[in-house]
């Protein structure tokens, strides 16, 4: 008796069906777009020359922003329109000139407060000759020359010029941490004052006027 063909499922013929429309309308997009091929520019006679206009647009933009308010002076804008930058270039530098001031007068506020704490208190000597006199009060009360009460009353004495000092050595400790984190602050302000370019790409076609402000913001610059 012969063998009876081998008979495919309908589901099978389904999925081969569908399969090969999605592969024809697959090819159909890839082919049926329209590309441009760009080559290099060679000087000469043009032959069979067809007239055309290709439109070439950045892959994305980024807005470019510092982390600082303040001006954009001319002299400080290092972007040509259509410029390409690398990463890490300078772009822009805001005006700096208030910044540096306040900056200057933290350092001089750190390099005072920095002076106190090297010279030490100002009790450190009368610290020094109330307990020279301590120790012949002392001297005295073991004769039995003066009484308990003044030996009580010159033992005070030195305590509180004691305390006093070790007080003025926390304040001033406290204040040379503070004018540190300040001048670290001011410094660090400055940095940001300064827009680099995150990654390598082209310069926006926009230019500064004279004087153009910048508002804070992350930096970036355009693909």
């Amino acid at each position: 008796m012969p063998d009876k063909p081998a008979r495919f499922p309908l589901w099978l013929k389904a999925v081969v069906v569908l399969a090969l429309l999605g592969a024809g309308a697959y090819a159909f997009l890839l082919y049926s777009r329209p590309t441009a091929l760009i080559e290099t520019v060679i000087g000469g006679e043009a032959v069979d020359a067809k007239p055309g206009s290709v439109t070439v647009k950045e892959e994305y933009s980024m807005q470019m922003k510092s982390q600082m308010a303040g001006r954009v002076l001319s002299k400080d804008y290092h972007l040509d329109p259509g410029m390409k930058i690398k990463e890490g270039d300078i772009l822009v530098q805001l005006d700096t000139g208030d910044v540096d001031i306040e900056i200057q007068a933290a350092q001089n506020a750190f390099a005072s407060a920095k002076s106190k704490v090297a010279v030490g208190s100002a009790n450190k000597y009368p610290l020094e000759s109330a307990q020279s006199d301590f120790i012949n009060t002392e001297r005295l009360y073991k004769l039995g020359q003066i009484s308990e009460s003044d030996y009580n009353k010159a033992r005070r004495a030195v305590q509180t010029i004691q305390q006093a000092q070790m007080m003025e050595d926390v304040v001033n400790k406290e204040n040379l941490d503070s004018d540190e984190t300040t001048l670290k602050t001011k410094l660090r302000e400055k940095e940001k004052m300064t827009i680099t370019a995150p990654l390598t790409g082209r310069s926006p076609r926009w230019s500064p006027t004279r004087a153009t402000s910048s508002t804070p913001g992350p930096p970036s610059c355009p693909s």
